[in-house]
Formats: C-alpha cells, structure tokens, sequence
C-alpha cells in the first residue's frame, strides 16, 4: 500500500492539473465530509463556488489544512471515481523518472567515455607515457565524391606546390569536401543516410578520427542533439572475442548501467549510433546467410554473425552506424553493408592542417617553427606530411634531435634520413629484449624492402613480415604498423 506522504506528494505536485481536469468535485468532497476529513464550512465553500475548478481550488484550501492523511484520502476517493485521470497522472510520473534515469546512465556513460578517450597512447611510447587526444587531433581533409583513377594517380604522383594545388582541388565543392559533424545530415535530396562508410589509405587517420568522435560526443561538442548514445566497436578486440555474444555483449559499457542501456536500444534505436572502426582488420568473414542473423541485440550468437547483424542492419535497423576500414576492404565492405549509404574518405591533412599538426605537436614555438619551415623547404618531405602517420614520424624525430639539443637538422633532408633517424631513435628507446639482434632485424627488413621496390608493393601482409623478421611482435616499433 502506497504511503500518505507519497500520495500527498503526488497531489501537490499535480495541483494545477487536478484543478483543471477534477470533474467529479462534490461527489468527492461529499466522501471527505463523511469521513470526517474537512468541516462543513469547507464543504460549504466548496459548494457554494461556480466552477469546477474554483470548486478545486476550495477543496485544495481543505486539503492543505488537513495535511497528508486527507490528500492521501483525497487520492484514493479521486482513484475510485475518475481512475483514468489518476492513471494518466502516474504513466507521466513514471516517464519522467524513466526519462531522469535516462539522463542519468547517458551521463555516467559520458564520463566514462571522457576518460577512455581524453587520452591517447603515441606508437612509440612507453609504459604510462600519454598525450592529451586534444594536443595531436588535427582535422583532415574529407571528401564525398568517387575519384577517377587518373585523379588517384595525380595525387600520386605530384609533389611540392604541385601536390598542394591539387588537395586544394579536392578541399572543394567539386569533390563534396565535408566535415565530421556533417556526417549525418540531410544529402543533396534531403535524405539521412543512417550508415557511414569512411574509408582510407592506411595512417590518413581513421582511428584517430573515430577516437575524436567519441571524445567529442561525451563533452558534448559533437552529435549532442542527435545520439544519446555512442558506443565505439575495435574490429582489431573483436577478432579476441570467443564464444557466443550479443551486440550488448559486444559493447563496452558500465554493468551497472546494463537494464537502461537495453531499454534505450528498444525504445529509441534512432538516438544511438555504433562506430565499428577498422573494418578491414576483422580476421573473420561477415558473409552469414540472412536467415541466421540475430534480430535483436540480445540474441547471442558468434561474433561474426552478431557484427554481421549489425552492419547489415538486421539488428536496430532505425540505429545509425559509422564503419571506418582501409581502401583496400571497400569492395568488401560494400559486399555485407545494407543499402543506402553515405561514402567518404579521408585523404589527410590538407596544407593548413600539416601547418596545426606542427604547431600542436611541439611544445615550444621556436621548436615548431623551425621544424616546419625546415620541412617546408624541401617538397618531398613536405608532401609526406600530408599523410597523419608520416607527418607525426617527421615530427617525433624532429623533437629527438632538439631534446638531446644536437645540431642534426640540416642533416634532415631526405624522407630516407628521417626513417633512418626514427628507426635508430625506437631501436634505442623501445626496442630492449629483442630476442634477436637489431642488425638481423634490420637486415631481414631491407630484404623486403627491395622486394617491395622490385614488386612496386608499399604495404606488406604479416605473413610477409614474417617470412624476413622471425616473431614481428616481439618488435616494439615495427608490430605497431602491422
């Protein structure tokens, strides 16, 4: 039985709706004077007044100087006579607390997310060592627009001011440039597409923009309007998961926050958006027969059939979903992903953000300015930049040299200079307890370097790798890459 201060509690704070929709007024207040619970000038006013509402508002004046036993009375006469009105009363108390619960697990959820995400770990850094996501994000260069081949090999092939006119080319209109934030919005016809395909060549920053997006969206400067919930699939940790798991499985959340997480995917799949990042790194294959797919994100199944699911939107059809993979994955991707869907891709950074990287990247201004303008003036170099990974190699090696304070720089001019300078720098700092010897290493990868140079081929398989390096992943800075 519900508690007078409870009931009372409701009737306070529902007055203004119970002096507007109270019809059955002296009915009621004939049972209150039966029972004792208001006097007879009360009931006289009560009477006495034209309306129903001044009716109420008499009969709330007998209520107030009754306290909590009479309203709880009052509710329990008014349940017997207009039980619609009172279970109307009770669906909106109840909404809201769901609603005030929902808010609450959003912004735990948040929090957690915030300090995941706030953080990242570089390639090479050592155990504890972190940078702030917000001191090496830059924003890159995206496009919407399908390029023709002899675009791609312009972009290949050009180098210095040449390169900079043609990304200049590409930051335009003509080529659909775009920005993160405007993923979602309505195309060129109004529509929102609800999947996202942002491809790229490897170290143009697809991670890195996914991590973004997710520190972004848990302080509040990104998708806040649209996604109450954004969860964040690796393709790199799913391929560990074993067993059978549902999509909730799948996720990574706080336990506690498990029964309103599964209430917000029934109730409002359209304000959750899932980022599976790195698509092209999933080791298992996506191509289940329909009839196997779960339908909800609780059916456990495999991992492959649950993430199958998801992407081809058997499971939450009206959820939105980012997929991020390399270039080489696209044909694929498009293979398993249902239809209709918006295509980007990251090329890089453009001019002006090799120029940012720089500046965030260094400490001192001085030592910014100086690695850039060095940089700057030898073409080869500066068109390298223009790819994340390769721009944050130049830098790091930069950075060694103005630490140990030596006066190598000039000596900084070849791309070939750099990775030697780099290599040395990782082969000092991170590379203990090799197993093997630094010059075996090395040797085994010039030999696959000149098969690379003989095949034209600048990616490798890991088996590859292996066949010239035994155990890569016993090479710190060399199974980051891979």
């Amino acid at each position: 039985m519900e508690s007078s201060d409870h009931n009372a509690e409701l009737v306070d704070e529902h007055r203004s709706q119970l002096i507007q929709r109270v019809t059955m007024v002296m009915p009621i207040a004939d049972e209150l004077l039966a029972e004792g619970m208001i006097h007879k000038e009360m009931y006289s006013n009560i009477s006495a007044a034209r309306t129903d509402e001044d009716k109420m508002r008499e009969l709330f004046k007998a209520l107030h100087s009754g306290g909590n036993k009479v309203k709880s009375t009052f509710l329990s006469i008014l349940r017997e006579n207009e039980p619609n009105l009172v279970q109307d009363l009770e669906f909106h108390i109840k909404q809201g607390d769901q609603q005030e619960n929902k808010s609450t697990i959003s912004l735990k959820y948040k929090e957690f997310i915030r300090g995941e995400y706030a953080t990242v770990q570089e390639y090479n850094s050592l155990p504890g060592e972190h940078v702030k996501l917000d001191d090496r994000y830059t924003e890159p260069l995206i496009i919407q627009k399908h390029r023709l081949l002899r675009e791609r090999e312009e972009e290949i092939r050009s180098r210095g001011q040449n390169f900079h006119q043609v990304m200049d080319q590409r930051d335009s209109e003509t080529y659909k440039s775009t920005k993160v934030e405007r993923l979602f919005d309505p195309d060129e016809h109004g529509d929102i597409q609800r999947t996202v395909i942002l491809q790229g060549h490897s170290g143009t920053g697809k991670s890195f923009t996914s991590q973004k997006i997710m520190s972004d969206w848990a302080f509040g400067r990104l998708y806040e309007d649209r996604f109450d919930f954004v969860f964040h699939l690796r393709c790199k940790e799913l391929n560990q998961a074993t067993g059978r798991k549902s999509l909730m499985d799948l996720l990574d959340y706080d336990q506690s926050s498990s029964s309103m997480i599964k209430q917000v995917l029934h109730q409002s799949p359209e304000r959750v958006l899932f980022l599976v990042d790195g698509f092209d790194e999933l080791k298992f294959s996506l191509d289940v027969p329909k009839d196997s797919l779960p339908r909800d994100p609780w059916t456990q199944c495999s991992p492959e059939v649950t993430l199958s699911g998801l992407i081809r939107k058997q499971i939450l059809h009206e959820s939105f979903l980012l997929v991020t993979t390399r270039s080489t994955a696209l044909v694929k991707l498009i293979g398993v992903v249902k239809h209709p869907v918006r295509y980007a891709e990251i090329l890089g950074f453009s001019e002006e953000g090799v120029k940012v990287y720089f500046e965030k990247f260094f400490k001192q201004k001085q030592h910014s300015q100086q690695a850039y303008n060095s940089v700057r003036e030898n073409e080869t170099l500066f068109t390298a930049c223009f790819i994340p990974v390769i721009c944050w190699i130049i830098c790091t090696v930069y950075r060694e040299q103005f630490d140990e304070g030596t006066e190598m720089i000039q000596s900084l001019e070849t791309t070939t200079s750099i990775f030697v300078e780099f290599v040395a720098t990782l082969l000092k700092h991170h590379c203990q307890d090799l197993g093997q010897s630094a010059l075996t290493i090395l040797q085994g990868l010039g030999k696959l370097a000149e098969q690379g140079m003989e095949e034209q081929q600048v990616l490798f398989h890991h088996d590859s790798v292996s066949q010239t390096v035994s155990d890569p992943s016993k090479v710190p800075f060399l199974c980051m890459f891979l």
